[in-house]
This record gives C-alpha cells, sequence and structure tokens, in this order.
C-alpha cells in the first residue's frame, strides 16, 4: 500500500493538476488517463491487476473510459 499511496501523491496528483490546469490539452489528458489507469497495477499488487481492472470497468463507465485511452 505504500507504493499505492507514494504513487498517487508523486505522480497521479501531479498529472491530473496539470491537466487541470491545460484542460484542452490532448497530451496533458492522455497522460492524466495513463497514470490513472495505472493506479490500479499498485492497488493491485502484487496480484495480477486485469480482475481488478476489469471490476472496476463494470462499475464505472468514467474508469472504462479513463482505461481504454490510458492503454491506448
Amino acid at each position: 500500500m505504500k507504493d499505492l499511496e507514494w504513487y498517487l501523491v508523486e505522480i497521479v496528483d501531479p498529472t491530473l493538476k496539470d491537466f487541470d490546469e491545460h484542460p484542452t490539452s490532448r497530451r496533458h489528458a492522455f497522460l492524466a488517463c495513463v497514470v490513472t489507469c495505472h493506479a490500479v497495477d499498485y492497488l493491485a499488487y502484487p496480484a495480477d491487476p486485469r480482475s481488478l481492472r476489469q471490476q472496476f470497468e463494470h462499475q464505472s463507465p468514467a474508469f472504462k473510459l479513463v482505461n481504454d485511452v490510458g492503454h491506448a
């Protein structure tokens, strides 16, 4: 869980802040999706994140969109 906390604070939060400051930037939007969807990898570790990712996609159409873009 410590790695997830680090990832959220050091990677996700600043990247989302950058996107918030540049809402029309495709680059910032794409990077925000990449770091957000890959937070599941840290959350699931050491297990394979696929089933957790599928569960989140089923529960949230917004996450499914972010995940699809982040893996494009």
